[in-house]
């Protein structure tokens, strides 16, 4: 839900499912129609092998969950569906398919891997710098308090680390074979790590700082509600009434001490885990 990337813009988002259509269940045309408003149509066997997909998935209920399920069960072939989010606002029985999608999450399970990639592409252009650059992709995964995830690229030419995402969604593969100096991966490694260790205590930072708020105002809440029910306790005269006021100062600080076990262990967890996607060379040509 927090990543930011170009990859997860509509059009990626489809042809990640058409590829995962295609693969899986055959060559065909699974999703048709111009435009924002498409249909999926898929026959009763695909629709038991999606399925069997779909039951590989999380246990975790969810509205969204329960109509593609529906839509795989039932008897229907064609369903409307749609990549964009002004069409799903007008078309509302339309499945929107966002990352967050069943369909989405199938097809990035099935092609899920722990392989690293090797990359060899070429990009044309008249403003970057001509040459032979070996870059490596990482995936950084932010955990405790802030958690998100980036994907990181690394480049020994700045100028090219800072297009490379924008770059691979456009570059063409290279099949000829491009020799690198093993001295080019291991300072990319190094560079890596640099940068990992740089954005690693500044996030540190971060979490303490957000910590320290967290804790000062819960802490402000919690005194001034326990200070409240003190004086309530206090001015009770009727034993009906004082237990009431006991059993809520017991419950407000049990909640306290519930959110502060909470905080802290979230922070102890802080860190930002790293791995390598892919390792590549990209050939820049004005050509």
């Amino acid at each position: 839900k927090d990543a930011e990337s170009p990859w997860l813009s509509p059009a990626n988002i489809q042809s990640l499912v058409e590829r995962y259509l295609q693969e899986r269940l055959g060559k065909g045309q699974y999703i048709v129609g111009s435009h924002g408003a498409k249909q999926i149509r898929l026959g009763r066997d695909a629709r038991v092998i999606l399925l069997e997909d779909f039951r590989k998935l999380s246990n975790i209920k969810s509205a969204l969950k329960r109509k593609w399920e529906l839509y795989l069960k039932g008897t229907e072939p064609y369903h409307k569906i749609t990549f964009h989010a002004e069409v799903a606002s007008q078309e509302r029985k339309a499945f929107f398919i966002t990352p967050m999608h069943p369909l989405v999450k199938q097809a990035a399970k099935y092609f899920a891997t722990d392989e690293k990639s090797y990359l060899k592409i070429v990009y044309k252009s008249e403003d970057l710098p001509e040459g032979k650059y070996p870059f490596a992709i990482y995936a950084w995964n932010y955990v405790g308090m802030q958690p998100t995830f980036r994907v990181i690229p690394i480049c020994e030419n700045e100028t090219i680390r800072k297009e490379l995402i924008n770059i691979l969604q456009e570059a063409e593969n290279i099949k000829e074979e491009i020799a690198v100096n093993k001295d080019g991966w291991s300072g990319l490694e190094s560079r890596h790590i640099a940068l990992w260790q740089y954005e690693k205590e500044k996030y540190l930072q971060d979490v303490e700082n957000t910590v320290n708020y967290k804790i000062e105002s819960i802490s402000n809440n919690y005194r001034n509600r326990k200070r409240n029910y003190e004086q309530k306790i206090r001015d009770a005269f009727e034993e009906k009434i004082l237990r009431i006021y006991q059993g809520e100062l017991q419950s407000a600080t049990e909640n306290y001490n519930a959110k502060m076990t909470e905080i802290k262990n979230k922070a102890s967890r802080a860190d930002i885990h790293t791995s390598l996607i892919a390792n590549g060379i990209i050939v820049i040509t004005k050509e």
